[in-house]
């Protein structure tokens, strides 16, 4: 049918401007009508082919960008040996930090986590924690501490338990005072983070409160 349309758009306008002429038998003049059609019937499909094309490239293009969305998701675990706090890209294409903010009750923001969290004991350490993550890629499927603490990074050396072996309750007993004095200060905070696909696209924030680690205090 469309192309049938661009068939008949030449015969149209030619019948508009030369209906009141008779019909011609002189064969040239068949032949030269022929041309006429020939080459304004070619220069229409040449336009409509890239017009096309275009569209094609244009969807092609979006369809292609939301197949490499990313999905940021805030992750949160507290156990009674290991409290930890990152960001996971649950997407199918990699994330590009924008910003993070990480406000208190009282509305006071800071760009990490890690300056808000209290002095550790001189027994233990960091497992991990990120500075600043502005900036960074997270590829899809892969997730990114902002701080990690465990009891396996507790030190004994100069004790009496240095050497000795170290149960799960004794790990804990130790563990209990710098775990609590984290989950305190991560239940009054709030993590927003903003974040783009590779392709510039602004994504929509994820958000979330971590008042959760509150509930074993």
């Amino acid at each position: 049918m469309f192309l049938l349309c661009i068939f008949l758009i030449p015969i149209i306008i030619y019948t508009i401007h030369f209906y009141d002429h008779e019909w011609s038998t002189d064969p040239a003049d068949w032949g030269t009508f022929g041309d006429y059609v020939n080459g304004l019937t070619g220069a229409l499909l040449a336009i409509t082919g890239v017009f096309i094309t275009y569209e094609f490239n244009e969807t092609s293009l979006e369809k292609q960008e939301r197949s490499f969305r990313p999905l940021a998701y805030i992750n949160a675990e507290d156990f009674e040996t290991r409290i930890f706090v990152g960001i996971k890209n649950s997407g199918l294409g990699p994330l590009l930090i924008k910003n993070v903010l990480v406000t208190n009750s009282k509305g006071e923001t800071k760009i990490n986590l890690i300056d808000w969290m209290p002095q550790l004991p001189t027994n233990i350490t960091w497992t991990n924690f990120f500075g600043n993550p502005i900036g960074y890629v997270i590829q899809a499927g892969e997730e990114v501490p902002l701080i990690e603490l465990s009891a396996e990074n507790l030190n004994f050396d100069g004790t009496e338990l240095a050497d000795a072996p170290l149960s799960e309750t004794i790990l804990i007993d130790f563990f209990s005072i710098p775990r609590d004095s984290v989950r305190k200060a991560l239940a009054d905070l709030t993590i927003e983070l903003e974040y783009e696909d590779i392709y510039g696209n602004q994504m929509p924030s994820a958000k979330r409160k971590l008042d959760w680690f509150a509930r074993n205090l």
